[in-house]
C-alpha cells in the first residue's frame, strides 16, 4: 500500500510494487506447499498428502520461474533521488524494514528444514531468535511510522521536533506507570512499549486534527497506523503478563494456581459423524473476585485417517482470554492439563482489523475519486 501511494504520487517505486506483488503470491503458495505436504506441522497437518504436495511444488516452481523470467526481461534500472526530508524516503525505509522482517521469518522457518535434510540434525527456531533479531528494529520502525507522515512529498520544511520530544516524554511517563503498577520487564520491552505508545499518542493527535480539517485521505493512514501501534503494544502486554501452567489432574481433583482454582469435575463422550470426542468439564474460579467460568476442552479421535487432536476450550473477555486444553497420559487415569491466561487477546485481533480497515478505506476513497 505504501509503495502504491508513491507510485501514484511520484511515479516511483514501480519495481518495488511488482516485486512485493510477486513475493506475496509466491510465499502464499509456498506456505500451502509446506503445510499440505507434511513438511511443517500445523493445525492443517491432518489434511496433508505427499502427492498433493508434489503437485503444489510443481505449480509453485512454474509460477516462480515464469514470473522471474518476465520480470527480468522487462526490468529497467530505477534510481531514487528522494530528498532526505520527504515522505518518499520514509516509505522507502519502511519497505526495507518490512523486507528484513520477512527475510528473518523466512530464514527462521526454512533453516531447520534444510539443516535436517542436509545433515540430519534437528533444531527448532523459536521466540528467542525472533526477539533478538526483530524487536530491536521494530522500535525505530514505530518512530518512523509516527514521524514520516508529518513530512511532505518531495521536500518538507516542517519543524516537528518539539512535538516529537513532547510525545516521547508522554510515552516514557505512561511506560513508567505500566512498569511500576503492573510488573517489571526487560530493557528491550521498555523500548517496545515506549515506541508503540509514541505511535499511538501521535495517531490520537492526528485524529483530533482530522476532526478539524476533514482531510479524508489522511483517515486511512491514521486508522492503520493507530492499529499497528495498538497491535505492537498489546502483543507486548500479552507477552509480558501471560499466565501459562502445565500440570496433571484426575477427574474430581482440584488444582490451585496463580489466583485460580481449577476443578476437574467430570468427563463425557460424544459421537460425531467422523470422530469421537472425550470432553472434560472444568470449573474455573478466580480466587480474587470469586468469578466462576466453565470450560470444556476436547480430545477428538478421527477414524479415517486415524488421528488424535486436542481442541482447546476458550473463554474470550474484553480484558483477557482463558485457554484450557487436555491430553491423555498413557496408561494412567491422569490427564495433562494446560491452562493459559492471555491478557488483551481480543485487542490484538481488533488492532489487526484496524490495519486492514485503513487499507480498505484508502481504496474506497480512490474509487470515489476516479
Amino acid at each position: 500500500m505504501h509503495s502504491l501511494i508513491v507510485l501514484e504520487k511520484r511515479n516511483a517505486l514501480y519495481y518495488w510494487v511488482i516485486t512485493l506483488c510477486l513475493l506475496t503470491f509466491i510465499l502464499s503458495v509456498t506456505g500451502t506447499f509446506l503445510v499440505r505436504s507434511g513438511i511443517l506441522n500445523s493445525v492443517h497437518t491432518f489434511a496433508s498428502d505427499p502427492s498433493r504436495g508434489i503437485y503444489i511444488l510443481i505449480f509453485l516452481s512454474f509460477m516462480i520461474f515464469a514470473a522471474l523470467i518476465i520480470f527480468f526481461t522487462k526490468h529497467k534500472k530505477e534510481t531514487y533521488d528522494f530528498n532526505l526530508k520527504s515522505k518518499e524516503t520514509f516509505i522507502l525505509a519502511n519497505n526495507w524494514f518490512m523486507a528484513f522482517f520477512l527475510a528473518t521469518v523466512l530464514i527462521g522457518m526454512l533453516y531447520p528444514i534444510f539443516l535436517d535434510v542436509l545433515s540430519n540434525i534437528k533444531i527448532s527456531v523459536g521466540p528467542p531468535f525472533f526477539n533478538i533479531v526483530i524487536i530491536p528494529l521494530v522500535v525505530p520502525l514505530l518512530f518512523l511510522m509516527a514521524i514520516g507522515p508529518k513530512f511532505g512529498w518531495i521536500k518538507s520544511k516542517n519543524k516537528i521536533f518539539s512535538r516529537i520530544l513532547f510525545l516521547i516524554l508522554g510515552s516514557i511517563i505512561i511506560n513508567l506507570f505500566i512498569f511500576y503498577f503492573f510488573g517489571k520487564y526487560s530493557f528491550l520491552s521498555n523500548l517496545i512499549f515506549i515506541a508503540s505508545i509514541f505511535l499511538i499518542l501521535n495517531s490520537l493527535l492526528d485524529i483530533k486534527r482530522f476532526s478539524i480539517n476533514k482531510n479524508k485521505p489522511e483517515l486511512s493512514r491514521i486508522i492503520s497506523h493507530l492499529g499497528f501501534g495498538l497491535l505492537v503494544f498489546f502483543i507486548g502486554i500479552n507477552h509480558q503478563f501471560s499466565l501459562d501452567e502445565d500440570f496433571n489432574l484426575k477427574v474430581g481433583e482440584i488444582k490451585k494456581t496463580n489466583n485460580y482454582e481449577i476443578n476437574f469435575e467430570s468427563i463425557k463422550t460424544k459421537e460425531s459423524k467422523n470422530y469421537k470426542a472425550i470432553i472434560g468439564n472444568f470449573k474455573l474460579t478466580n480466587l480474587k473476585n470469586n468469578l466462576v467460568e466453565y470450560l470444556d476442552p476436547e480430545i477428538r479421535i478421527y477414524s479415517n485417517p486415524e488421528t488424535l487432536t486436542y481442541e482447546a476450550a476458550i473463554k474470550t473477555k474484553i480484558t483477557s482470554d482463558l485457554y484450557l486444553t487436555m491430553s491423555n497420559v498413557s496408561r494412567s487415569d491422569y490427564y495433562n492439563i494446560k491452562f493459559q491466561k492471555k491478557p488483551f487477546m481480543i485487542w490484538i485481533w481488533i488492532s489487526a482489523l484496524m490495519i486492514a480497515l485503513g487499507s480498505f478505506i484508502h481504496l474506497i476513497f480512490k474509487k470515489n475519486e476516479s
